[in-house]
Parts: C-alpha cells; sequence; structure tokens
C-alpha cells in the first residue's frame, strides 16, 4: 500500500471513472491495484458491452406476476434455477406462450448467459441450454446474449471466478443492497483470449465440476452410513414412523404438562413426544449444560453499513452446508466486526442455522481467519 495512503479514502488520478461512481469502496486502492493487474492482460480487454449482442434484464413484476404461471409451456427463469451453475428441467416454471409474446424483450434462446443481479443471490451465472428451445427471466436476472468472438460457457465461467465477481460486487454494491442494472453488467471487464484458451477452460471447469460430484455424492453416502453408526454407538433407537391414519395426526397431551411449554401440535405430536423419551432413556443432556457461549450475529445494513469488496468474511445461512462453508462469502468494514464483538469468529465453533433452511450445522476451520455472521446463524462455543 502506497505510504500514508488511507485505504479507506478516495484517491482517483487519472483513471476516467469519477464520472461513473464516487463512493468509497468502489475506488479503494486495493481493488484498484487488482484490477489493473487484470487491464496487464497481453490478450487485452473488452467489456460484455463489447463482447454482447444484448443485454437485457426481465420485466418488472407488475408485468409478471405468479398466478400467471401455468404448468406446460415457455419456460421462466428464476434465480433458483441459475445457482448450481446449470440450468435443469426439475422444478421450472411456466408462462403462456401468449406472455411470452407479450414479454419478447426478454426472451432467451439458447447459449444465452443468464446472471442473477439482486441482493443476496448476486452473482451466480448458467447457460440456457438448447433442448429448452426457448424462455424467459424473472426480474432478479440478466441474460447476455455473446457475440462469435465468445463461448457463452466460459463467460459464465468468468463471471462465477474470482475475476468477474470482484467486479460484480464493485458495481453492485449500493447503499441498500447489493444490485446491479444493465449498464452496469455491461462495464464488466472480461480478458479476450482466443477459443482454444476458452475451450480449455471450459474443459479444466467440466472435469472438476464432474470430480466434485462425484466426490459430493460419496460424502454423502458416507454421511448418510455416520448418522446410523452414531445412533448405534449412543443406543439411540429413533421410533418408527407411525401410519398416516386419522388416529395418529392428533395428538394429545396433559394440561399441567404445558405450564411454561409450547402446546402447539407440531411440537407435541407423537413422534416427536417418543423421540424425546428415548434421548431421555439414553441419557441424553440439554445442549446448555455443554456449552460456554451461544449467541447470533446481527444484519450491517440495518444501521446503514454496505458490505464490502474487502474485509472481514460475513457468513449468511447459505453459507452453511454440511461438507463446510459454501458460495458467495460477502464482506465487512473491519469497524463493523468490531461492533459486533460477541458474533466474532476465530475458528473452531459450531454454527448451526436458525432461520430459512433450519438445522444445518459445519464447523467453522480456523485456517480461514476471522469472521462474522448474520442473525439467521447461532455461534455455538462449547466447553
Amino acid at each position: 500500500m502506497t505510504p500514508g495512503l488511507d485505504e479507506n479514502k478516495i484517491f482517483i488520478v487519472g483513471r476516467g471513472e469519477t464520472d461513473l461512481r464516487l463512493d468509497v469502496p468502489f475506488h479503494k486502492p486495493s481493488l484498484v491495484r487488482y484490477l489493473d493487474r487484470l487491464a496487464a492482460h497481453s490478450a487485452g480487454l473488452a467489456t460484455i458491452r463489447q463482447i454482447a449482442d444484448r443485454v437485457v434484464d426481465g420485466p418488472f413484476g407488475t408485468q409478471l406476476k405468479v398466478e400467471e404461471y401455468v404448468e406446460k409451456g415457455i419456460p421462466l427463469l428464476r434465480v433458483s434455477d441459475v445457482r448450481t451453475g446449470n440450468i435443469l428441467k426439475n422444478g421450472l416454471v411456466y408462462i403462456s406462450p401468449e406472455k411470452q409474446e407479450e414479454l419478447a424483450r426478454s426472451r432467451v434462446l439458447p447459449n444465452d448467459v443468464i446472471l442473477t443481479k439482486a441482493g443476496a443471490i448476486l452473482g451466480y451465472s448458467a447457460v440456457f441450454p438448447e433442448e429448452l428451445i426457448e424462455g424467459n427471466i424473472t426480474s432478479h436476472l440478466v441474460l447476455i446474449r455473446c457475440k462469435s468472438n465468445i463461448i457463452p460457457q466460459f463467460l459464465s465461467y468468468y463471471l462465477r471466478s474470482e475475476l468477474g465477481q470482484k467486479q460484480i460486487y464493485r458495481w453492485g454494491n449500493k447503499a441498500t443492497r447489493p444490485e446491479l442494472n444493465t449498464q452496469e453488467v455491461k462495464r464488466i471487464l472480461v480478458p479476450l483470449v482466443d477459443f482454444s484458451t476458452q475451450q480449455r477452460v471450459i474443459e479444466t471447469m467440466k472435469i472438476g465440476e464432474a470430480r466434485y460430484a462425484k466426490l459430493r455424492k460419496t460424502a454423502k453416502h458416507l454421511q448418510a452410513s455416520i448418522d446410523k453408526y452414531l445412533l448405534d454407538e449412543l443406543g439411540i433407537l429413533l421410533p418408527t414412523k407411525p401410519e398416516n391414519t386419522i388416529e395418529n395426526r392428533i395428538s394429545s397431551i396433559l394440561f399441567r404438562e404445558l405450564m411454561g411449554n409450547r402446546f402447539d401440535p407440531f411440537f407435541n405430536n407423537r413422534p416427536s413426544i417418543e423421540l424425546q423419551q428415548h434421548l431421555v432413556v439414553s441419557g441424553a443432556v440439554k445442549l446448555h449444560s455443554l456449552v460456554q457461549l451461544v449467541t447470533k450475529g446481527e444484519t450491517p445494513l440495518w444501521r446503514g453499513d454496505d458490505y464490502q469488496q474487502v474485509g472481514i468474511p460475513f457468513l449468511r445461512a447459505q453459507n452453511i452446508s454440511p461438507d463446510g462453508l459454501i458460495g458467495n462469502i460477502l464482506k465487512i468494514d473491519e469497524n463493523v466486526d468490531n461492533r459486533m464483538a460477541r458474533s466474532k469468529l476465530f475458528g473452531g465453533e459450531v454454527l448451526y442455522t436458525m432461520a430459512g433452511t433450519i438445522g444445518v450445522a459445519c464447523i467453522y476451520p480456523e485456517c480461514y481467519g476471522r469472521a462474522n455472521i448474520n442473525q439467521a446463524i447461532a455461534k455455538i462455543v462449547l466447553k
């Protein structure tokens, strides 16, 4: 870092970007230096505006409502269809051909690159497959139709890489939540590497994805066998699933047992009660007797703080999986991290999701360094 240069102050010299953005995170010297290294690529750079024939986002919510979805018709892509990097037929929703004509502006064709552009779902991408013939997109997505010098799958991988993500979040960092518009998507820089290099990148990534899928399948199989092994070792016999009869769907409990407790049917259904009884018999104890601290984080945005391009890793519920940390991890300023001192992570803590997808747990590894969490995650420090 340049001596005397404050990382949190604007420092602009001859880059011609003052007409674009004046906010501090956009011009942080560390990020500018990173992009300077990208600009030095021997192949040269082009913006998405220059390599694309079309860059269009989806229709406003008032133009497309959920009640207009149909059982069969034209595939309508939502954010959930893009998360994995591959658009699959399972789970798609559809609109009628008449609605497709009405929304012709955002019509998607095979080999269009689809990019998510808002909030916690910013920066996912996938290529629209030929077998779907045509489709459309919702308002949180952008379609990019490449010119002949860029292979769509290469662009999709590039946008999901660190090179693409840094630019996406640089432009997307806003006062309320991360979000891109189509003009900002068009300004993202892409190396103009030749076709053979693009193809090698694609082949390497596909090999890596196939290997990851195989290892993940093996891991899930092992995890399932570990569950049975653990229950057997602890001597816990789970209650058998009851038949789906009216009698078995009715829960009953003595009123005196409800005092100071929950009285909703879900909490007091027969399988849950039997499970509790099995755990008591096997010598289980309450979690609070094993832990030193249980706490949760908060969302920086409610105090007016923005996410950063660089800084302290900030975990959300979607980053927690049984396999460890996944997905795009946001960053917060060190001052925000210090304010959220109670939920700081240093390594070895158990992380447990409490909202959205409830009950997913993993251990935060020490090798990741410091981090923090939002309000949907519990930090558990064991005795």
